[in-house]
């Protein structure tokens, strides 16, 4: 892919794919930008989070393993961002560069890879540097969350996701409800619950309890049908990210059965134990 513009002082805009050569200026340019535009939002401790988790060796993994624009302008990198599975990663314009329509046009990329690749949706986790950007390109906050770092400091940030193509409307409202997990992959699991966010047809699902210390599903809902990219921590073990085709059925007595589409393991079942506030 290859794009070029001229912005209104005549300079060249290229956009195009990223090249392994790329790499050492684009590690700059994120460093960069983390140490100008994020003091105003963020601590110290979480600053150098953001660069450990952004660093030389994490661009390269990603724009290896995902699809990455590069922003150039007059043959000097001023922005990026990458389309990992259904998530969008380290969208970051030069400081001297943001304001003039560069984000924009890159996610605009991200986002048509995105459908070419057959994806329903992208999601992502937006810095409160980056959260109003997103919101005016029509992601969806579907919860504030947190990391706690070193010291006991935490690193807020926003779950946020956006729907790409046109949807059947939902089946369901599952939104603000309660669930106690009764089968989870043929397994007794009472003391696990899940607690869900919906807009529209964008939902969110957050497990905690048992031998889960961590666990979220971001999606949607087309139709009875839930599309889910799972983040699953299960006894300090990590699962990779992924994204998994499940039916979804709620009958009358409150019990919901989530089971693949495919021939997947991940079989859920859980009933409501009440409606309320969740976040």
């Amino acid at each position: 892919m290859m794009e070029r513009e001229k912005n209104m002082s005549n300079k060249i805009l290229l956009f195009r794919d990223y090249k392994d050569s790329d790499l050492e200026s684009l590690d700059k340019l994120v460093s960069q930008t983390i140490k100008i535009s994020y003091p105003a939002f963020y601590n110290q401790t979480s600053i150098k989070y953001f660069l450990g988790y952004n660093s030389l060796e994490n661009i390269r993994k990603d724009c290896r393993k995902g699809y990455c624009v590069i922003a150039e302008e007059n043959g000097v990198i001023i922005g990026t961002g990458s389309l990992v599975g259904t998530n969008i990663r380290r969208v970051y314009i030069d400081p001297g560069s943001q304001g003039k329509g560069i984000g924009h046009k890159i996610m605009g990329l991200l986002e048509d890879k995105a459908r070419e690749k057959g994806l329903n949706f992208i999601e992502m986790h937006a810095s409160l540097f980056a959260k109003r950007f997103y919101d005016t390109l029509g992601y969806i906050s579907l919860r504030e969350a947190s990391v706690i770092l070193s010291g006991g400091s935490k690193l807020n940030y926003f779950r946020m996701a956006k729907g790409l193509n046109e949807l059947t409307k939902p089946d369901f409202d599952l939104h603000n409800k309660l669930f106690r997990i009764i089968h989870l992959n043929k397994s007794l699991r009472e003391s696990v619950e899940a607690s869900f966010v919906q807009v529209d047809s964008i939902v969110y699902m957050d497990f905690y309890g048992g031998n889960i210390l961590s666990a979220e599903f971001t999606g949607i809902i087309n139709g009875s049908q839930i599309e889910f990219t799972s983040e699953i921590i299960d006894n300090h073990h990590y699962s990779e990210i992924k994204t998994l085709n499940y039916q979804a059925c709620l009958n009358k007595e409150g019990l919901i059965s989530i089971k693949p589409v495919i021939n997947e393991a991940f079989i859920i079942e859980m009933i409501e134990i009440s409606t309320s506030q969740i976040f």
